[in-house]
């Protein structure tokens, strides 16, 4: 599938990686550079893995292996990994799309759980229950004021919730990487996959949906809790707190601000800190909507 010569096209970048689009024989398809620099394969083969277990017009971004049944390949100087194309349409966020979402997160997390013994990934070791990580994070007109906002917060959080599994998981699992041909919808971008505590994902989801109605938050965790089979009473209860606990103990993209444009890392840190307000204020009305359920 890969040609060492083949002349790319770029659409888009990030700060480790570089789209591009390639027409050939074949049909479309895409290419996804990645820096040699720390590069394994364990979210490669994860998005793999769970290629095969979701429903509901609901489906993976399909990795195109070489020829070799290898899932990427070394270039040059990068690491490269070829997609399927998506021609993408528009989607309209309604109860039955928040229905397939979270049937299909649960039924991921019930696959990772299942397996994780198999599963190879990347161990989050945070039990995000500290602020110290923003001790490393050096002091900027960005950093500090979102350093005050999320320690007044922090303080009146519980403890994040440690007695959950630490799973393999897609850990942007969210409405942005979910695209539409039309007929299928498609999770894309396992880039961050690693082992962490899933109602951090849950969490995230339910975040990105606070500006609509209870009644579409209620679809997906009502989806959620019926197909997922491990998750207990308290790791629910503690969705919001913490999601919350995340947001303020996570240092992204603040450590990162000498490294991307000034233009990207300030759309990232207005972005993270609107979830942060959000979420904050909604807090009692998420769980609350997911105590109903129960």
């Amino acid at each position: 599938m890969f040609e060492d010569d083949a002349k790319l096209v770029l659409l888009a970048g990030g700060t480790s990686s570089n789209i591009y689009y390639r027409k050939g024989d074949e049909g479309e398809y895409i290419i996804k550079t990645y820096s040699k620099d720390n590069f394994n394969d364990f979210f490669l083969r994860f998005q793999d893995k769970v290629s095969e277990i979701f429903i509901n017009n609901f489906r993976i971004n399909k990795i195109i292996k070489n020829n070799d049944g290898r899932l990427y390949k070394k270039g040059h100087s990068k690491m490269l990994v070829c997609y399927e194309f998506i021609s993408e349409h528009k989607i309209g966020i309604d109860l039955r799309f928040l229905r397939v979402c979270g049937c299909n997160m649960g039924k991921m997390h019930n696959f990772a759980y299942e397996n994780n013994d198999t599963i190879m990934g990347t161990i989050k070791s945070e039990t995000y229950n500290s602020m110290s990580g923003w001790n490393k994070v050096p002091k900027s007109d960005y950093s500090m004021p979102s350093f005050d906002a999320r320690q007044e917060i922090f303080q009146a959080l519980k403890p994040f919730n440690i007695n959950q599994p630490r799973i393999m998981l897609h850990r942007d699992f969210r409405l942005h990487n979910i695209l539409s041909d039309g007929k299928w919808y498609y999770l894309i971008d396992f880039d961050f996959a690693a082992k962490d505590f899933c109602t951090i994902e849950i969490g995230a989801f339910i975040t990105d949906l606070l500006e609509l109605n209870d009644e579409a938050i209620a679809a997906f965790m009502e989806s959620y809790i019926t197909h997922n089979n491990f998750l207990d009473r308290n790791a629910y209860n503690n969705i919001a707190n913490d999601y919350l606990n995340y947001l303020c103990t996570n240092t992204f993209p603040f450590y990162m601000e000498k490294k991307m444009t000034r233009k990207v890392f300030e759309n990232l840190v207005n972005e993270r800190n609107t979830r942060l307000m959000t979420l904050a204020r909604n807090w009692s009305r998420v769980q609350d909507i997911i105590e109903e359920l129960l």
